[in-house]
């Protein structure tokens, strides 16, 4: 038993640093800060690319630049603008300085919310927050004339021009994979999975596994037959003719009183023999474990 007890408690220590792991995750997921809504579904997308690239068409013609590159929705600009939206834009980089940039081939924007104040009838203000696009370009940082070659559109093109009379970009003599729909939208806000918490669950399991073996076999239960192992006899049928109407057939339990010492010694002796005595310490671990068990399932669903 002491060895059982020294177990429960080696479960129970382990168990509780599972439940903590996963309270600290939890808090640390709840208390993280949201994360932002970027792109929009693809039809919307691909409108919104053939916009800007007529907008590059016209200032190409307009300015007179001979170098003006076509521009397409990038996924992993989409990152840092994430990242941008999410700390509400204060000290990060645009990545351009705007959709005129002759050199610049990618875009992507995220959402965030930006503090006004408002002025009230009462000369008061008020602060509210309103919902601002956030916007990067890439991949140059630099001013639009620092980069921008003077000529007709689409005379100063290293790779080649569009029908359109923009320059080609890297990303269309090289293409690379198709993006997915699902990076063009925004992503729901998801908690990242708590690994750690899972495997100290699984650990916890196991042990629990060999515990319930252990209070098994150490347990009052026997195979057999019912009723043909019971050192206090075999409770009657309470009916002259035989039949049984409610636990005739079952053991008579220890409790029941005997009418001499000798006959309690010679049960007594058979019960130790038989390894049927029902005591608190046969008892108690079980309890212990369905308890434990019970924690546990709480525990892995925090």
């Amino acid at each position: 038993m002491f060895s059982l007890h020294f177990l429960s408690l080696l479960f129970f220590t382990i168990l509780l640093s599972s439940g903590i792991s996963a309270l600290e995750a939890h808090y640390d997921t709840t208390n993280s800060p949201p994360t932002p809504k970027c792109g929009l579904p693809p039809a919307e997308l691909d409108e919104l690319v053939k916009k800007l690239n007529d907008e590059r068409i016209e200032v190409a013609e307009k300015e007179q630049i001979a170098n003006m590159h076509e521009i397409r929705y990038d996924p992993e600009l989409e990152k840092l603008a994430a990242s941008c939206a999410r700390e509400g834009g204060s000290g990060c980089s645009s990545g351009g300085t705007s959709r005129g940039h002759p050199t610049q081939t990618g875009f992507a924007f995220c959402y965030t919310k930006t503090s006004i104040y408002v002025t009230l009838p009462d000369k008061t203000h008020e602060e509210k927050m309103i919902p601002t696009r956030f916007y990067v370009y890439g991949p140059n940082i630099t001013k639009p004339e620092d980069k921008s070659i003077k000529g007709p559109p689409g005379s100063q093109c290293p790779n080649g021009k569009t029908e359109s009379g923009l320059c080609k970009a890297s990303w269309h003599v090289d293409p690379q994979p198709p993006v997915s729909a699902p990076m063009n939208v925004a992503q729901p806000t998801t908690e990242e999975p708590n690994h750690g918490a899972k495997v100290s669950y699984l650990i916890s399991s196991f042990f629990l596994l060999i515990l319930l073996v252990g209070t098994y076999s150490e347990s009052d239960f026997k195979m057999g037959k019912p009723g043909s192992d019971c050192p206090n006899g075999v409770v009657p049928p309470e009916t002259p003719n035989g039949a049984c109407e409610s636990n005739c057939g079952l053991c008579i339990g220890p409790e029941v009183p005997v009418k001499t010492t000798t006959a309690r010694t010679i049960i007594q002796s058979k019960e130790v023999a038989a390894g049927n005595s029902i005591d608190a310490d046969s008892a108690a671990p079980f309890v212990n474990l369905v308890l434990i068990f019970l924690f546990s399932l709480v525990m892995h669903f925090v």
